[in-house]
């Protein structure tokens, strides 16, 4: 069993079993800023997807390139992402570096009661909507 990267507060919950984010293919919804009250979707629905791996590494898709790298979590719901690699495609009109920039600024992640991945960005910027796929 991997040791827990972060620590939790006396009486603190965690964000859920870890197999729930590793088992699952999670498909970008949306993204909903706080500042401006902005929010972005896909306009190729299910191409953004993001795939947690056993070896703490991701890989995923966009609707122009597929992209891997590595992260860490922590029970208490901190994640981090390393550098971001991908396939080197150009797609005119692509979201593909809004997304990869949400993924990347990812501080936090939970699941909503639905078990939805939410990914929190830092300086509680906003947050980026998964679902299962």
């Amino acid at each position: 069993t991997p040791v827990a990267k972060g620590k939790l507060p006396a009486g603190s919950a965690g964000v859920g079993d870890e197999s729930v984010l590793k088992n699952n293919v999670w498909v970008w919804k949306k993204t909903e800023f706080t500042n401006g009250n902005v929010t972005v979707t896909p306009k190729m629905a299910d191409k953004f997807t993001i795939t947690f791996g056993d070896d703490d590494r991701i890989s995923g898709t966009t609707d122009c390139n597929g992209f891997f790298g590595s992260y860490t979590r922590g029970s208490d719901g901190i994640i981090n992402f390393g550098a971001l690699g991908s396939t080197m495609m150009y797609c005119d009109g692509s979201q593909e570096s809004a997304f990869m920039n949400d993924v990347s600024e990812a501080a936090r992640y939970t699941f909503d009661e639905s078990g939805n991945l939410i990914f929190i960005l830092k300086k509680n910027a906003g947050k980026v909507f998964f679902v299962k796929k």
